[in-house]
């Protein structure tokens, strides 16, 4: 299976959208869309196994050897690898001096048996504690028999109307079983929101990828009818395509563009206009020599 698919299809079976896995793994929202889009023709090892770890962290599924063969990379060292990324992740969770998102994003892999202690309304987390058990995994305290569970204190008024604490709610294993099974039906919906919510974002991906073709088409003929002759409203023209060039003041770039012009070679203008890089600019150039 081709890297792209492979790494669409995992983050979906996950239920990661683009963002959430862009924070977990620390890698870029525009590389894992460029990748799940077939646009990295040579992946970066460490964006993979940052990917790999965070989809597949107990590398249960050899993901991230799977992963490398399919950008057919060197894995002769790939389990090492892993396994010297994990303990650097742990490593940090176990190090940290102040809480900050990347800490409480690397714990996310490990959050059943961790929790990070709040800190005062306005302030930020005070401390990292690690679990003997996965306290926080609902299914976990609904189906084991090793501690009571309870919802809450009841307040009882007495004659005259002031409260004090009553006995806690504890859960019957009954009453346990049937919120099991009231949670299960609520993941369901759960999932199906879920998955309503990606269709959305992916028909909306869809629906700004014509538009962006749709946008250098129309650029395309405009400049070739000789209908752009300011270079600031080729620049905002360009910007509205892709904003993230890194070749928006580059004097060779919109030379050629001139050049294209001038020769009416399309061909030449559509590439111009989907370059972003100064490399790819480069290899543009050295082919024109």
């Amino acid at each position: 299976m081709a890297l792209n698919e492979m790494l669409k299809n995992l983050r979906k079976s996950k239920n990661y959208s683009l963002r959430e896995l862009s924070e977990a793994s620390n890698v870029s929202h525009s590389y894992i869309y460029r990748l799940e889009d077939g646009k990295v023709k040579h992946p970066d090892k460490e964006k993979l196994l940052a990917i790999a770890f965070t989809l597949d962290p107990t590398n249960k599924d050899d993901t991230y050897l799977k992963m490398l063969k399919s950008a057919s990379l060197d894995c002769s060292n790939a389990e090492n690898e892993l396994n010297e990324y994990t303990q650097k992740q742990l490593d940090k969770i176990s190090d940290y001096k102040e809480i900050t998102n990347e800490v409480i994003n690397g714990m996310k892999t490990f959050n059943n048996y961790m929790r990070v202690v709040k800190g005062q309304k306005g302030q930020k987390a005070k401390e990292i504690i690690e679990l003997d058990e996965p306290y926080l995994d609902i299914r976990w305290l609904l189906t084991q028999n090793k501690y009571s569970i309870y919802y809450g204190e009841d307040p009882i008024k007495n004659a005259v109307g002031s409260e004090f604490l009553g006995n806690v709610f504890i859960i019957n294993d009954d009453e346990k079983h049937r919120m099991l099974n009231e949670l299960d039906s609520l993941k369901i919906h759960f999932e199906k929101e879920r998955e309503y919510e990606l269709y959305e974002l992916e028909k909306n991906h869809e629906i700004r990828k014509i538009k962006k073709q749709n946008d250098e088409y129309q650029l395309i003929f405009d400049l070739l009818k000789n209908n752009i002759n300011d270079s600031n409203v080729l620049m905002e023209r360009l910007a509205s395509i892709e904003g993230s060039r890194e070749i928006f003041n580059a004097k060779e770039f919109h030379e050629e563009i001139e050049k294209a012009v001038e020769q009416q070679d399309a061909l030449k203008l559509q590439r111009l206009v989907r370059m972003t890089t100064i490399n790819e600019l480069k290899q543009y150039l050295s082919e024109q020599n």
